[in-house]
């Protein structure tokens, strides 16, 4: 009886293709009628009015906010001193040295070819360093007590060279009652008062 039921196994072929519920082989069996497939569901795009996407965007928004690194983005870029508002949104130093070197040129829509040309011309751009961040500091720093000092009335203590990197528009000082925001370094937020 050993010996019938080795050649009964011997017999049978074996099966080459596993079977898998993703994968349909003609030579398996059919599916179960369990697991038939279903119709997809109709997607139709309606039209999101301006509200939903105003929310949608604000939901996003608020989102971004929650993450510490963002908000600290946030902040660094869009809330500027009454100082500093006027020193870093003017000219940057490669739009002075362009009015400066290249007075003539009279359009900014050059092909790259022709900016590398003028940026050849300008020399060696500085790297990224700790020194090069420090005179950056310094020099801001410089210019905040030049305008202080403006503020304050004591323009004896200017040259017009001193004059010379300022802004056109010098902010008046801050009025005792004047409703400022300002920053709460240890906690991440803005308060205004």
């Amino acid at each position: 009886m050993s010996e019938d039921s080795s050649s009964a196994v011997k017999m049978r072929p074996t099966r080459n293709v596993k079977r898998n519920r993703r994968i349909f082989n003609s030579n398996t069996q059919s599916e179960s009628p369990r697991k038939q497939s279903r119709p997809a569901p109709l997607k139709v795009d309606v039209p999101l009015t301006a509200k939903e996407v105003a929310q949608n965007n604000g939901l996003r928004l608020r989102n971004l906010l929650k993450l510490p690194k963002a908000h600290k983005w946030v902040r660094y870029e869009w809330f500027y001193s009454s100082l500093d508002y006027p020193l870093l949104s003017g000219e940057n130093d490669f739009q002075a040295v362009l009015k400066e070197n290249f007075a003539d040129l009279g359009t900014h829509l050059m092909r790259k070819s022709e900016w590398t040309k003028i940026r050849r011309l300008m020399g060696k751009p500085r790297r990224c360093s700790a020194a090069f961040f420090q005179e950056e500091r310094d020099v801001l720093e410089q210019r905040r007590h030049k305008i202080r000092l403006i503020q304050q009335r004591k323009l004896t203590e200017l040259t017009e060279n001193d004059m010379k990197d300022l802004p056109d528009q010098i902010p008046l000082p801050l009025i005792i009652g004047t409703k400022v925001t300002g920053n709460r370094p240890l906690s991440f937020a803005l308060l205004q008062s």
